[in-house]
């Protein structure tokens, strides 16, 4: 439900993000930051180990 509705305001309404109550939404985005630079992480891994 946070992550829908994260990529829903943020289509729509990017400054509510700069909102103090949105704590819901902050940590959806950082969620999905660090996952991003996980499955980054682990494809360079993949791509030495394979070469």
């Amino acid at each position: 439900m946070c992550l829908f509705l994260y990529s829903f305001v943020y289509k729509a309404y990017p400054i509510l993000l700069l909102h103090k109550n949105s704590y819901c939404i902050k940590s959806s985005y950082t969620y999905i930051i660090e996952r991003k630079n996980y499955v980054k992480k682990n494809i360079m891994e993949n791509t030495m180990r394979n070469k």
